[in-house]
């Protein structure tokens, strides 16, 4: 089974999309093949999220920028069934104008094959927007924006990262916005022809600041790390947010991060697994100040208990996590070579393995 890697590169570089495919062999070792290499033109360029794929095997993303206006893509990649080659076409431009711009996060496919996703820019605030790409019955790909941030004082502007959606056809997200303009958790609803936005919860940094991917649970409660804020000397927090019995929603600090063994700066999402533990990385800190993986686990009555699994030495291990999914198929993966954790949780990291 091949398992697929994007490699990232700094800013104004570009970035190339990897096959990683299993060599028989007990020895042997996977074979790395590029399947698109990304020109900085048309095709765009510093691709920045992970791809999802389709029932068929076709892999979408999102450039951040290049493409005809230079502000990002797009794109799905097809593998020919003679020869398998990959073949990459643009699904959307965007222009920077009401339609987005430097879409920076994963998309989200849903079971009718539309894609929903945020840009950081553009739209009628230039303070970025949430879209959706449909099929219209000539098979072409058409954007519609679903809302365009920074409308209003409360609103989630300048989104970082991908969306969520519920059963009901809720999507959840989040925002550098907010009231006190240190980000915020948003919901859109669709109904009546349009989209509206609800923020359900602003940071004041005494309870976190730029909050990232937001996790949604099967009893609809969401939770997510920030990357600073909060803690001792704003090293971030993981938190949950809660529907409370009355309306609204209820903020909860699970944990603070302190900036040493147990962590600090969360850059990515959190990964749910068995008895609803959390588990997610950290940039920095740990035993050696490389980042760590960490498990959060209920321990009753709302409080949590951290363990932590893995401190980064700066190595042959690795170091400074910055990425992940919050997918269950990933986390299976992990459960199940738990007693090899500190190889899998990378490759969760770092490629898309199907259960």
């Amino acid at each position: 089974m091949a398992h697929l890697m994007r490699i990232a590169a700094p800013p104004g570089f570009l970035a190339l999309l990897m096959s990683i495919v299993p060599v028989a062999g007990a020895q042997a070792q996977p074979r790395l093949t590029v399947i698109h290499n990304f020109g900085g033109g048309a095709d765009g360029a510093n691709p920045q999220a992970t791809l999802v794929a389709d029932g068929f095997g076709a892999l979408y993303g999102t450039t951040a920028s290049g493409g005809a206006h230079n502000r990002g893509t797009v794109f799905k990649i097809v593998r020919a069934l003679v020869d398998g080659a990959w073949t990459a076409t643009i699904l959307h431009d965007f222009t920077g104008q009401n339609d987005g711009a430097f879409p920076d996060a994963r998309l989200l496919l849903d079971g009718s094959g539309n894609l929903y996703g945020t840009t950081s820019g553009g739209g009628a605030a230039r303070s970025g927007v949430a879209f959706e790409l449909s099929r219209n019955r000539h098979g072409q790909w058409i954007e519609t924006v679903l809302h365009a941030f920074g409308s209003g004082q409360d609103d989630a502007a300048f989104p970082e990262h991908g969306l969520v959606m519920d059963s009901a056809g809720v999507l959840y997200g989040s925002g550098l916005g907010g009231h006190f303009g240190f980000g915020a958790v948003f919901k859109l609803v669709g109904g009546g022809g349009g989209w509206t936005e609800t923020t359900l919860h602003s940071f004041d940094l005494f309870d976190g600041y730029r909050p990232n991917d937001v996790l949604l649970d099967g009893s609809g409660s969401l939770f997510a790390t920030t990357k600073f804020g909060a803690g001792s000397g704003s090293r971030g927090v993981a938190f949950s947010l809660t529907p409370a019995p009355g309306g609204g929603w209820t903020e909860t600090t699970i944990h603070p991060f302190t900036g040493s063994q147990d962590g600090d700066a969360p850059l990515s999402g959190l990964l749910l697994g068995r008895g609803g533990a959390l588990f997610g990385t950290t940039s920095l800190g740990g035993n050696f100040g490389w980042g760590t993986v960490f498990e959060l686990k209920p321990a009753g009555g709302g409080t949590w208990t951290e363990v932590l699994l893995h401190a980064f030495s700066g190595g042959a291990d690795g170091s400074q996590p910055q990425a992940g999914d919050h997918r269950r198929s990933e986390w299976c993966v992990v459960w199940n070579d738990f007693r090899r954790w500190r190889f899998r949780f990378r490759s969760c990291i770092q490629t898309d393995t199907p259960a």
